[in-house]
Formats: structure tokens, sequence, C-alpha cells
């Protein structure tokens, strides 16, 4: 079987200063008559001798203060393939004063980890305070009182559980383990180690396989391995060679396996567990999140069945048919609002043309009438939009007039009585603008609440997630040092899940499930083909009129483009709150991608951002790459 060699990290680290003290010889010849050649000789000689001499001498001389004098481990071999391990360290300090020692003990081999649990911690015969936190792959025991300091001589014994150390193979266990790693900075002056395997009359001396290496990491060098008592079952690995800094001492051990009982998977799925009880925490919330849910957060049944609904259910309007049908307040939503208060004649919409090499269009929003009689968010919507000041051509820079600008002379072009006018542009720019449309979304929310579409979030659920989402933010300042990776992680993730349960503990009333149902029946007609139509009974026919009407409740829904193919091969008349587009009658397809154009424009101006937001997807894209027909 191929062995290892002591080179894995499982030893102590304590860091102090070292100074080698070095000595100046001065020599003075007082024989003329030497031999000057015979002279540079010797003295060439003494010095190549005391440098060699200083290099071995060096260890011993650095680290002549501090040094561990004796080192014994006792390793007991439990039959369920436990460990259980005391070391008694003898350290000493000298006149050093220092507050204790560390001691690290490799858990992450590579290949798999091992589980540690301390169970003492002794100085001289008494308990000694000890913290234990995982550094770098490392099981660190810090021992000592950060308050006070020691020096001389002094032993420390620990005694820790392992778990996961064994190595099986068929018909054979193994213990590989580093007693002593390389990364203690004193050395050690005597090493021994005693394993016991589990009390069995049946085991013999030929069913043993005891090996000890010491040394550099690397090293094949062996240790004496003898038993103890005449007992096969009880052996020590001792060495009395001194392991200077980076020197290791490694036991391998290979017995049958039927001394001890190899563990099943459920073990090996305890025993991380064990180690780091907090990543059961995402499993925990999500199933106690998923019971309060079910129990008062999920939606009531509609009628279960979803009919197609040749108009809006129940009068709605296309701000809150947006919000309703997926429960969230989408920019796309208040661009439907926009179009919609021009179908109603508030106001009109002006396409300018671009001009200069670069130049993009812009759009003109024209103030027709007061909204003193639009419903609530109307009224905020259009006061909104004209409460930002517009811009002019006087105020473009010439840059602006060559790569950016707008046609003013087409505004002359059509005959608009306005009592205010605003370019999506400035919208853009206003900070104003954007406040009021956040709450305008909040205002929808709270009508939809107002007109029983949604219960209130039921106390008993919200107050369980708020305790439990605080309750997790506690862990994480009170064990955040001793956390872990994984654990630590685990707790944010199930923060993120107790966040993500609250939002959905947000529940539909009867009413509202059922309108709901209607919307979506709603939607499939917008998206109905015209073979399709002909499938259901009393289907309107494609009009003019219904095309501008159902036009924004189509944005709202998301499905605009479906809507206007349906309309593709049908010239319409120009609407009298749009300007700009055609000259003359026009298909719907172009009208469509207009509209397009302004939707992706508002929506950029809605959500202050020179690009389209999130809520603002479906506008990305224009429905059809055509321009209106000259």
């Amino acid at each position: 079987m191929k062995c290892k060699s002591a080179n894995e990290k499982t030893g102590a680290v304590l860091k102090t200063g070292y100074f080698l003290s070095q000595q100046r010889n001065s020599n003075q010849i007082y024989e003329k008559h030497i031999d000057m050649d015979y002279l540079r000789n010797i003295k060439t000689v003494a010095l190549v001798a005391s440098f060699f001499g200083l290099l071995l001498l060096s260890p011993l001389m650095a680290f002549g203060q501090e040094q561990i004098t004796d080192f014994q481990t006792d390793i007991q071999i439990e039959e369920d393939s436990s460990l259980t391990v005391t070391e008694e360290i003898t350290y000493d300090f000298a006149s050093n004063e220092q507050h204790g020692i560390f001691r690290d003990i490799t858990t992450d081999t590579g290949s798999r980890r091992i589980f540690i649990d301390v169970s003492t911690v002794q100085r001289d015969g008494s308990s000694e305070q000890y913290s234990v936190s995982r550094e770098d792959g490392n099981k660190r025991i810090k021992i000592g009182d950060p308050d006070k300091t020691i020096t001389g001589k002094h032993t420390y014994t620990i005694t820790y559980e392992v778990r996961g150390a064994l190595n099986f193979f068929p018909d054979r266990a193994e213990l590989y383990w580093d007693v002593v790693g390389d990364q203690w900075e004193v050395p050690i002056s005597s090493a021994s180690t005693t394993v016991q395997l589990p009390e069995q009359e049946s085991v013999s001396a030929e069913d043993l396989e005891t090996r000890c290496f010491v040394g550099e990491p690397g090293s094949t060098s062996s240790c004496a391995v003898t038993s103890i008592s005449e007992d096969p079952a009880r052996f020590q690995a001792k060495t009395d060679r001194v392991l200077t800094p980076g020197s290791a001492k490694t036991v391998v051990v290979n017995f049958p396996d039927s001394l001890v009982t190899q563990p099943g998977w459920i073990t090996w799925v305890g025993w991380p567990l064990s180690a780091n009880p907090f990543v059961v925490l995402p499993l925990v919330v999500l199933i106690l999140g998923f019971f309060l849910w079910w129990r008062w957060g999920k939606d009531p049944a509609g009628r279960g069945t979803i009919v197609p609904q040749y108009e809006p259910p129940e009068g709605l309007k296309p701000i809150l048919v947006g919000s309703l049908i997926d429960e969230k307040v989408h920019t796309q939503d208040v661009t439907a609002g926009i179009i919609y208060l021009a179908q109603q004649g508030y106001i009109a919409i002006e396409r300018e043309k671009a001009e200069g090499f670069f130049g993009d269009h812009d759009y003109v929003l024209h103030q027709k009438k007061d909204f003193d009689d639009a419903e609530d968010i109307y009224q905020d919507l259009g006061e909104a939009v004209f409460s930002v000041e517009s811009s002019s051509k006087d105020n473009q820079s010439w840059w602006q007039s060559w790569f950016g600008g707008v046609d003013e002379n087409q505004r002359g072009q059509t005959d608009i009585e306005a009592k205010d006018s605003v370019r999506l542009s400035d919208l853009k720019q206003s900070r104003r603008f954007q406040k009021t449309i956040k709450s305008i979304k909040s205002d929808a929310k709270q009508a939809m609440k107002d007109r029983g579409w949604f219960a209130k979030r039921h106390t008993t659920a919200t107050s369980v997630l708020g305790i439990v989402l605080v309750g997790l933010f506690a862990l994480s300042f009170i064990f955040g040092n001793s956390l872990s990776a994984v654990g630590f992680v685990s707790v944010i993730v199930a923060m993120f899940i107790a966040v993500f349960w609250l939002i959905l503990m947000k529940k539909k009333t009867k009413k509202g499930a059922v309108l709901q149902e209607k919307l979506e029946g709603f939607k499939q007609f917008l998206t109905m083909t015209q073979e399709k139509r002909l499938d259901f009974h009393n289907a309107p026919e494609r009009n003019p009129e219904e095309f501008m009407r159902f036009l924004p409740y189509a944005i709202a829904l998301g499905v605009e483009e479906k809507w206007a193919k349906q309309f593709a091969d049908m010239d319409m008349p120009e609407p009298d709150w749009y300007y700009g587009g055609s000259a003359g009658a026009f298909a719907a397809d172009d009208f469509a991608s207009d509209m397009n154009s302004f939707s992706q424009d508002y929506s950029q101006a809605a959500s202050g951002s020179s690009g389209t937001s999130g809520g603002a997807a479906a506008f990305t894209q224009p429905y059809f790459h055509l321009q209106p027909r000259e």
C-alpha cells in the first residue's frame, strides 16, 4: 500500500522572534618569519569551519530560549471509527512573557474533510481558557488568557474527538495521522505516540502493519514502533531525535476493518451537519415559510377556469390592469396610463423629427385641458408630466444641434392648442418627475388594496417571519467570528429566503383572485389571431376603433406586439391625439412602431435612465422595423 510522507500540516504555531548571536574574532600575527601562504591556508580553513559550525548551531541558538521538551500523544481508535486524542505538550517559554500557544489541527486534507470536537483543555492540571476557530483549512485552538502572561515551563493537556479520519479499503482500515505537524516554530526535544486499537481478543501482530515517519516534509526516515505489555492492540511510536522547526511526525496503522464499524451514508451526512449546524438554516426557513404561506398567504381559488374576455373586466383602466395581472406596478403600466390620457383628450403626443447627422427623434407632450376631472392616479400622472419645465432649441448647444437636436420647424406643421408642453428628453433629467412616478406606483398599490383585491398581511405569519429575520441577523453578528464560510453563507441564504416569504405573504382576496382570472381571459383575447376569433361565439370584428381603444391595455399587459399584428393589414385614420407620424391614413403596424418608440422613450424617462429599465423590457425592441410612410 502506498504511504504518504510526513508532510501534512497538523502542527501548532507560536510566532516569536529569534536572534542569532554573532561573535567577531580578531587575529594578530606575532611571528614575522612564519610562512604567509601557510597562515593564509590555516585562516581559510578556520573561517570555513566556523561558517559551517554556525549553520549547524544556529537552530539551537535561535530557539534556545523557547522549546517543547516533550510532546506525548495518546490515540484511542473507537469501535465507531472515531478517534479520541489526548495530547500532553510540555512547553518551555523560558523567560519570555507569553499568553499561551496555538494548536492547529488540519481538518481539510484536500480529498475530504475531518471533524474535530474539542473536549477539554488544561494547563498544569487545571482548566485553561481557550477558543476554537477555523483558519486556512485548520481547526485552531487558541489556548491562554489574553489578559495574563506566563513564563517558564508548562504542560498543556488537550483532549478532542476526531471523526472521519480513518481510510477504508477492501477488508482493511487505515489510520494515517500527522501527530506532529511541520508548522511548529520551536524545536521539539522528544515526541512519543501511543495508539490503542478497539479491544478485540482475535487481533494478532500479523494482522497489523505499523509505521512511523519523522523528519522534514517528504522525508522517509522512520522511527521505532513497539508493542506495550505484549499487547498487539496497543503500541508506541517514539523518537528521541530533536525535531527542528519544519519537521513532522506521522503514524500509520493498517488493521482489519472488522475491528471498527464503517460509517454509513447517514453518518457521513450527519458529521458535516454537526460540524456546521447552521447549514440547515436555509432548509428550516424554507419549510417554515412554506407552511406560513400555505396557511395564511396563499391566494384563494377563483372560478377555476379562464374564459376569453372581450372587454376590460369591471371597467378597469390600464394602470390597474397591468398592476393586478402580475401584482407589480411596472413602468410600462405608467406608460400605458399616459397613452390612456391622450385617448381621453387630456394631452396630445407629437413626434418630432430628428435633425443633424446623428440626431434622434424626440416626443413632445401637449396638455390640452386640465386634469381636475381625471381619476386620482391619472390626475397625479398628468400634473407630474407638466410640472417639468421644457427646454427650447435656443438653449441647445451647437453640438446638440448637429448630433442630437430635433427639428423645431416641424411643430409649425401641426395646429395644436396646448396649455403647456414638455419634451420627454426633459422628463429624463427631472428628479422631481422620477420621485412623482414612484409615488404614483405606490398609489396604484394602495388603490388595489382599497378596492378589496388584496387582504391585509396576516399578523401571525409576518410576525414569525420578522422574528426569524431578526434572529438570523443577530446570529450573523454574535457568531460572525466563529462561523465557518459555509455557516456564514447559510445564514445569509436563510435571510434571503425569509424575505422571499415575507413578499409572498401578499394575499389576494376571493374578489381579487376572480378578477385576475378575468384579466387573464382579456389578455388571451388581445393575443388571439383572426383565425382563432372565429372559434369563439360573438367575438367582435376587427376595426380601427377597437385597436386604438385597447392599445394601452395591450401595453400594460405586455402583449402590444401581438395586438398590433392583428391589424397589420388594415389602414386606419390618424387619431386626433397623435401628430408627426404617417401622412394621412396609416397601417396599425406603422402606428404601433411609433407607439413602441414613444413607449420606450417614456419608459426611460420614467425610470430616470438613458436605457430601458427592467420594468420597460417590453419596449426595448420595436414591433416592426418599418418607418412611417411618406
